[in-house]
């Protein structure tokens, strides 16, 4: 029997043709002098698996042509023992990354990762198993394993970690932040490739820092992956389009940028009394905790004729001068918050805010906190209208604004049930007064620092039975009714903030691609923000009041 131009047959059992002739496609069979043997189900055949999918690279044959850095994969567990904490290493291993050459084609770039350490292996076969299913165009592609001692993977092309590329600008933070939350990984696995120009996921590279801020969906969506995107011209032109939207994470990215600022550097002569290396802090730190840190090395005398006078909410030439300040009719930037036993907030005339006791017995507690947020953008978002009057050209990161201190009042449980005096005479009165509403009341929050060293260690607030505060009630007569006896509390420290000078010209291309005039507040209004009272302005090297 003959079969002539046809496919697809199956044969049973282990038969034997003779007299073969032509080209054929034989799948498990072997061709012994024209004679086909094809061998039975029991004839073991290899399995192939998806390392097979993938070239084996000889070590030899990877020809290295550029370091890229490594990453360090090591983890450490800790563990509490005799009531200390041990710390003890799970995980050791690193790896490399490189562009290299794969003999015999010189003319090709690759990109090889090599791990080494006591798990190497166990690093391989993660980066493995994730990339070897991998095949959308924003993924790295794998080329070829090394499974030796010190295992590789080889992946298509020449790419470079992101991270080489940072240069720490505005617009690349922007970008980065939105195109990481775009592939959902960390900024760490964002790669570029060099051959078609296009940012796409990978191992976690080199490390380094983005600045998250909240991002609009639509422009996530609409984001291109393009190199071109980490120039400034191209991602202030791409994300311009989405206007309002985008306003509010472009100032939170900026704020950001704040960076600490010293008055030794801003006034020398402040130094020249510094206390040494060697000794202790001086004697005013003690008394003032929270105003230690404006300063880098610190003075042996408060200088208080230098600082008292500034204030919270204004922003502040390198002199010291001011130059624009938050509008007083505008919301207030004090707010009060963790408020424990205390409800119903009200501003009353005078400037008082007014609270009610809501219980007896448990801890009352409330913290006030300055809000930088609002206060810092609301100035990022006009400091060009600002700078324009004064002439600024340089040491823009030099004006800086002042951080206060966040102050508390809190009291003990153990405070209400500590008066040990004599015993007064019932009184009906006092049956009738702790049936009635106890009001707190709180003086408006300090501005400067000198009234914030006044304010702590002052008259700060008072308890009542008014509404309006007319008549204060005693401590020693709190103590009997059992009222929470409050006393004031430094949380955090005094500190000073600039913006590098790149900020600036940043934000002010941005307006003008919003179509907003930088010499106006128009842009800071339309984010919701006042127009900045600007303080003075710059004439012939003097500063003088504007009218």
């Amino acid at each position: 029997m003959s079969f002539n131009d046809s496919s697809g047959f199956r044969f049973n059992g282990k038969p034997t043709f003779n007299n073969v002739h032509g080209n054929r496609v034989n799948n498990h069979t072997t061709i012994t002098a024209a004679v086909i043997h094809m061998p039975g189900d029991d004839t073991p055949v290899t399995k192939c698996t998806i390392s097979d999918e993938f070239e084996t690279v000889k070590r030899g044959h990877v020809i290295g042509m550029k370091d890229l850095g490594s990453v360090n994969l090591s983890e450490r567990d800790w563990r509490w023992q005799n009531g200390k904490i041990f710390w003890q290493r799970h995980k050791s291993a690193r790896k490399t990354i490189s562009t290299v050459g794969i003999h015999p084609d010189r003319q090709s770039k690759f990109t090889a990762i090599t791990y080494e350490g006591e798990d190497a292996q166990k690093a391989w076969e993660d980066d493995f198993k994730q990339f070897s299913h991998a095949s959308r165009t924003g993924f790295f592609q794998l080329f070829g394993i090394n499974r030796s001692d010190i295992p590789m993977l080889i992946f298509h092309h020449e790419l470079i970690p992101v991270a080489h590329l940072f240069t720490d600008s505005l617009w690349m933070n922007v970008y980065i932040n939105y195109l990481r939350k775009k592939k959902g990984c960390s900024e760490e696995d964002l790669w570029l490739n060099t051959s078609s120009g296009v940012l796409c996921e990978g191992p976690t590279g080199p490390h380094f820092i983005t600045w998250a801020f909240n991002t609009d969906a639509s422009a996530i969506q609409a984001l291109p992956s393009s190199v071109d995107m980490l120039e400034e011209e191209t991602s202030v032109a791409f994300f311009s389009k989405f206007g309002f939207e985008v306003d509010s994470g472009i100032l939170e990215c900026a704020q950001e940028f704040y960076e600490h600022t010293y008055l030794n550097d801003l006034l020398p002569n402040t130094t020249e009394d510094h206390q040494h290396e060697d000794n202790s802090y001086p004697q005013w730190t003690v008394d003032y905790p929270y105003l230690k840190y404006s300063w880098r090395n610190l003075p042996h005398h408060r200088p208080i004729d230098i600082i008292s006078g500034l204030r919270f909410d204004t922003v502040y030439s390198p002199s010291l001068d001011p130059v624009a300040r938050w509008p007083p009719e505008a919301p207030g930037l004090w707010k009060w918050r963790d408020v424990i036993w205390l409800v119903e907030e009200t501003r009353i005339d005078g400037g008082l805010t007014r609270f009610k006791l809501n219980g007896q017995g448990g801890k009352t507690y409330l913290e006030s906190r300055f809000d930088l947020e609002t206060f810092q953008r609301g100035w990022l978002s006009q400091a060009a209208r600002v700078f324009d009057p004064l002439k600024t050209t340089g040491h823009q990161e030099s004006f800086f604004v002042v951080n206060p201190p966040w102050p508390r009042l809190r009291s003990a449980p153990q405070e209400y049930t500590a008066y040990d005096g004599p015993l007064a005479p019932s009184d009906p009165c006092d049956a009738v007064e702790e049936t009635r509403p106890v009001y707190f009341f709180l003086h408006p929050p300090p501005m400067t620092i000198s009234e914030f060293i006044s304010w702590v260690n002052g008259r700060t607030r008072f308890w009542s039975f008014d509404k309006d505060g007319r008549t204060r009630i005693p401590e020693e007569k709190c103590r009997q009714l059992g009222i929470p006896i409050l006393t004031p509390d430094i949380k955090s420290y005094a500190g000073l903030r600039s913006w590098p000078t790149h900020i600036y010209p940043a934000l002010c291309n941005w307006q003008i691609a919003r179509g907003f005039d930088p010499s106006t507040a128009d842009w800071a209004r339309e984010c919701g923000f006042p127009e900045f009272e600007i303080v003075r302005a710059k004439k012939n090297d003097q500063f003088e009041e504007i009218p």
